[in-house]
């Protein structure tokens, strides 16, 4: 298992016996103090993906980044001026990255295009969740490249095609769903 904590990266592996090891693969490296990483996902080469926000979200601190885990090590950060990073998802053929910054000043999706290097370019708006319910959160990508967020403070997940059309919104028994 790769976990994103406070001070890095790490591989968690349970053991037979019930005790779990844990190595330090890569040590944060945060703008300032107070920092934590928060939503990670893999793409479909492999790379982890991982933003980084403020603790406190009281402060609105932009301070939040994207950053990309691959062979090469931990990446310089990718997307920064994030409050709360979240939402992430790759399209069916990799070539689309999506990314949310979920914190009620924010409340945006993006769109990315995504090279095969893993070099995200091309940020534009996909959705103004502040027109929908909710705070967008944890995402997943389906194999038609329906994009599904979860709506945070809704009890929704939504459901927008890959244009950013609002396809559909289901109603979960959670007031706080965060990941799909």
């Amino acid at each position: 298992l790769l976990a994103a904590m406070e001070s890095g990266l790490f591989h968690v592996r349970p053991t037979a016996d019930g005790e779990v090891r844990v190595e330090r693969l890569h040590t944060a490296r945060f703008p300032r103090d107070g920092m934590r990483f928060n939503d990670g996902r893999t793409d479909r080469s492999g790379r982890f993906w991982v933003s980084s926000m403020v603790r406190d979200m009281s402060l609105a601190d932009r301070s939040g980044a994207l950053h990309r885990c691959d062979s090469r090590g931990l990446s310089a950060p990718l997307v920064e001026g994030l409050v709360t990073g979240n939402g992430l998802g790759f399209s069916p053929d990799g070539g689309t990255m999506y990314l949310s910054d979920s914190h009620p000043s924010v409340q945006r999706i993006w769109a990315f295009d995504l090279d095969a290097g893993g070099t995200p370019t091309n940020r534009r708006e996909f959705v103004d969740m502040n027109l929908h319910p909710g705070r967008p959160d944890g995402a997943a990508v389906d194999a038609e490249g329906g994009y599904w967020i979860c709506a945070n403070d809704a009890g929704l997940v939504h459901r927008f095609t890959p244009d950013g059309r609002l396809d559909r919104s289901l109603r979960v028994p959670a007031a706080k769903p965060s990941m799909c």
